[in-house]
């Protein structure tokens, strides 16, 4: 049985993620324990230290555009650029995740598939 941070070290591509891809063929995976910790939005990005960036020849077009978006959204022209960021950021990351999640299911395509419908029945019903 794979719990969810064996899973999660395997999807980010962390030390151990190996020896998690060769205990796949045969592992049993808990689809709702792995949902629980790794839904979608979740998957932690690492180091959280800030950094400053400063972005030159941007169109009188894009600016107004940018400022529009931060008026409708009640930020500053700071905090729309940073939503923007972050938001094409994570799509990137969820790119990638959907790619391991992939070849995950791959490796796992002829191992044996819990029902989660049923496995949440079971856990609420103690």
């Amino acid at each position: 049985m794979l719990d969810a941070s064996a899973l999660l070290a395997y999807l980010q591509g962390e030390v151990g993620a190996d020896r998690v891809r060769a205990a796949l063929v045969e592992a049993v995976i808990s689809t709702v324990n792995w949902w629980a910790k790794i839904g979608l939005g979740a998957v932690p990005s690492g180091d959280h230290r800030m950094a400053q960036i400063t972005v030159g020849n941007v169109s009188e077009e894009v600016l107004a555009c940018l400022e529009a978006r931060a008026r409708a959204n009640r930020r500053t022209l700071e905090g729309e650029v940073r939503h923007v960021l972050v938001r094409h950021a994570r799509r990137c990351r969820i790119e990638d995740f959907r790619e391991r999640t992939a070849l995950l299911c791959g490796l796992t395509a002829h191992s044996r598939q819990s029902d989660s419908v049923s496995l949440l029945r079971e856990d609420r019903a103690r």
